[in-house]
């Protein structure tokens, strides 16, 4: 009895087996229909000349391990089993072509590269964070479909390779690069026709069977990748066996700029890098490859709009001070801020301007990164209340200097210098590519008054400014620092602004009541209004307000998207109007809104966030976790992704992963949210008697600090309790309870979204369009 015929005997009540695909040396592959589910999968069967050398209780255990990556850009195992003898496991099949299928096709273009290299390093990225080393990264293991890259097989290699049961390799090798060893290297690694990571593909230290491989295998592979996608071919095609392995230890290769013209400077160095022989000269992490890759993919999005564009570095403290630091990160801030209010100039995203602090690279790699025409560098000297401002704007394609100009000013004059050196950025690049501006246009652009009143009062500012940029965003020190600087001058409108847009927060985390954090949110955002009509974090402020806790949802979106247009190169403004369209039910748009966002500021926590929250919202729920877990592999104790990532896995009814993010984030100060998420877990795993004791600590707690009672209602609703829910939704009503303004989208209220009585609530609020009040 052949394969075919043995799998449909043993297996033939749960698939219906219907073809060979084929398979590589390590296993054959079968495409056959999922019975209870009607859905086609795979089946692949380790090649029987490997079983009786296969440790089976190892195997399993590594193809286990593979089964836990869960995220969009990996295909996952569904199943394993033993067929008699003979291991195999299942995996979605993907419609679609392989890597390799399109680069049969025709070249790839370099933007349609760099997002599948993008995706590929985000599998990466998630997998290495779990532990995961695939070994066996190639254009054959890469699927594309619906315009997404999937990376398959993750783990596999590792696991027949862990679970051979022979302790040394092929007789002859020494572990060292020679003509004998590596011979016999050859013949281990094709012996069988078997892969243990293909040879085209192995970083050195892989081919020498080095114990201690780790993440930076798969990187070496991931550049060969790359190189064969820009250069059209593999660099060392048509070396076979011994010649094919020595050449990964000892032959250079070809810069691949000098095989693809049309590939960015900053992408070839990458690629580059990633080839290092000794792995030590490999980026340290898969996310700094993927940072690199997703500002690529800025590049190529954006770098044809028309506009001229320019990127502002952070400009150099040369007071020599440490302490000074904030002031020259806070005037390159400020400088970034007002070139954002101008429509005809595109100016590099915030996060990866700053991102360049201390670069050593040159202007060109700079401007190459981050995809704009001209760089903007220099330095700030401060001295008591005198500041020196030294800047230079040089054009990135042949090292030009386009403009110079020193400033020897009062701090007093500081918001003029700041004008002088945007507008002066503008004019000249709209002059060099003879693009025009109106001086009406010009006009626009200035949006505050002349200059602070007071120097101190500056100074405090950009200190708060500073604090709200920390990591973890010090929230009651940047208003402390806001509030001196009112007091020491009233009409400082940006100090009023950022003030505003912090307690906007405080409202948003709960950190105080509604009505606290609202109104005072909203009465700062006016008086900035009062001093400058068209303060952008001011209107983006009131809008917020006006959608959330007035529940005016037009005026809302008209306020909000007032301020989008006056400042898009803000990314607060831009997650504002966001998540005003997402709370009018305007989902596609939101989402829409939100790839933008990302796409424009990929180093930026906020469009991160927005992103993947609004995909969870849209009900796009693997590709909001693989988002939340894209961002806990740069910073595993972020707060909102950990709230959401256990969030998601209550929806999904994964008990015990939602506790193990909720109890993340408890740690970080046991936020009422974070054990709300820990009482669903429990109350979706049946155990009530725990579900209800952390119920009580939310109630408790409600009557000595703010708790929101939306928290408390989706608690109830869990557990089944669904008049002890409305009792809390009515109490939400009573103090305004932002999150009412958005329970009509919200997953913990599907069960009960189309009952009268939840409806009645959603029309009460008025923030939801009308046929989601019905």
């Amino acid at each position: 009895m052949d394969l075919h015929e043995r799998l449909q005997a043993r297996l033939g009540n749960e698939y219906a087996i219907q073809r060979e695909l084929g398979g590589g040396g390590m296993s054959r592959v079968f495409v056959a229909e999922e019975r209870a589910l009607g859905r086609q999968v795979v089946i692949k069967v380790i090649s029987p000349s490997l079983v009786g050398e296969l440790d089976l209780e190892r195997f399993t255990r590594e193809i286990m391990l593979a089964a836990r990556l869960q995220q969009a850009n990996i295909v996952p195992v569904l199943t394993a089993g033993l067929l008699d003898d003979l291991p195999y496991y299942t995996m979605p099949f993907v419609e679609g072509a392989s890597l390799r299928d399109r680069m049969k096709a025709g070249t790839v273009p370099v933007s349609e590269a760099i997002v599948i290299l993008r995706d590929m390093a985000r599998a990466l990225a998630y997998a290495h964070a779990k532990g995961v080393v695939h070994r066996d990264i190639k254009p054959e293991n890469v699927l594309l479909s619906g315009g997404a890259a999937m990376v398959t097989d993750f783990g596999i290699a590792k696991a027949v390779e862990q679970a051979l049961e022979r302790a040394e390799p092929a007789a002859g090798w020494t572990g060292t690069v020679d003509e004998a060893s590596t011979t016999s290297l050859v013949t281990m690694i094709t012996q069988d026709g078997m892969s243990l990571g293909t040879p085209a593909y192995m970083a050195p230290e892989q081919a020498t069977a080095d114990p201690t491989i780790d993440h930076r295998a798969d990187l070496y592979a991931l550049g060969m990748t790359a190189y064969e996608m820009l250069a059209g071919k593999h660099p060392f095609e048509g070396l076979r066996g011994m010649q094919l392995i020595t050449a990964h230890f000892s032959v250079p290769l070809p810069p691949v700029d000098t095989l693809a013209a049309e590939a960015p400077a900053a992408l070839c160095a990458l690629v580059m890098r990633c080839l290092a022989k000794d792995r030590a000269d490999r980026p340290l992490t898969t996310v700094e490859v993927l940072d690199a890759l997703n500002g690529m993919a800025v590049v190529s999005a954006t770098k044809n709009d028309g506009r001229p564009s320019v990127a502002v570095l952070p400009l150099v403290n040369l007071s020599g001070d440490p302490d000074n630091e904030y002031f020259s990160d806070g005037m390159t801030e400020e400088i970034l801020g007002t070139l954002a209010h101008m429509p005809n100039l595109r100016t590099a995203p915030r996060a990866s301007c700053l991102a360049m602090k201390g670069t050593k690279d040159d202007l060109r790699t700079v401007g190459a990164r981050l995809g704009v025409d001209a760089v903007l560098d220099g330095s700030v000297r401060r001295s008591g209340n005198r500041v020196r401002i030294a800047t230079q704007l040089t054009r990135v394609t042949d090292n030009a200097v386009l403009w110079s100009e020193k400033f020897d000013r009062d701090l007093t004059d500081i918001f003029a210098v700041q004008d002088e050196i945007a507008h002066a950025i503008g004019d000249t690049l709209a002059e060099r590519l003879a693009l025009t501006t109106t001086a009406q246009q010009r006009a626009a652009t200035r949006v505050r008054p002349a200059g602070p009143g007071n120097a101190e009062a500056y100074e405090q500012f950009l200190r708060g400014r500073a604090y709200l940029e920390m990591r973890d965003m010090d929230m009651p020190r940047a208003i402390e620092r806001f509030e001196r600087a009112i007091a020491l001058d009233p009409t400082l409108t940006s100090a009023h602004a950022w003030l505003a847009y912090s307690f906007l927060n405080l409202g948003y985390y709960c950190a105080m009541p509604a009505e606290m954090a609202f109104t005072r949110a909203r009465e700062l955002a006016d008086r900035a209004l009062a001093i400058s009509p068209s303060e952008a974090i001011a209107l983006t402020v009131r809008g917020a307000v006006a959608n959330w806790y007035e529940w005016n949802p037009e005026e809302g979106e008209r306020l909000t998207r007032q301020a989008f247009e006056l400042a898009p190169g803000l990314v607060e403004c831009r997650s504002q109007l966001m998540y005003v369209l997402m709370s009018h039910g305007r989902l596609d748009e939101a989402v829409a809104f939100a790839e933008q966002g990302r796409a424009f500021d990929p180093l930026s926590r906020v469009p991160q966030i927005d992103r993947a929250e609004i995909l969870m919202v849209a009900g796009k729920t693997a590709e909001s976790l693989a988002a939340f877990e894209e961002i806990m592999a740069r910073s595993p104790e972020h707060p909102l992704a950990n709230y959401w990532a256990g969030v998601i896995h209550v929806l999904l009814g994964h008990p015990e992963e939602a506790l193990v993010y909720a109890g993340r984030f408890a740690s970080l100060g046991r936020h009422p949210h974070s054990v709300g998420v820990m009482a669903a877990a429990h109350a979706v795993a049946g155990r009530e008697t725990e579900a209800r004791a952390l119920l009580a600590e939310i109630v408790t707690r409600s009557a000595t600090e703010y708790v929101a009672p939306v928290l408390v209602a989706s608690v109830h609703r869990w557990l089944g309790e669904y008049e002890q829910m409305y009792e809390w939704l009515e109490k939400a009503i009573a103090v305004r309870d932002w999150w009412l303004g958005r329970i009509h989208l919200e997953p913990w209220f599907q069960a009960v979204r189309h009952e009268p009585r939840f409806q009645s609530v959603v029309e009460r609020v008025g923030v939801a369009p009308v046929h989601a009040r019905r």
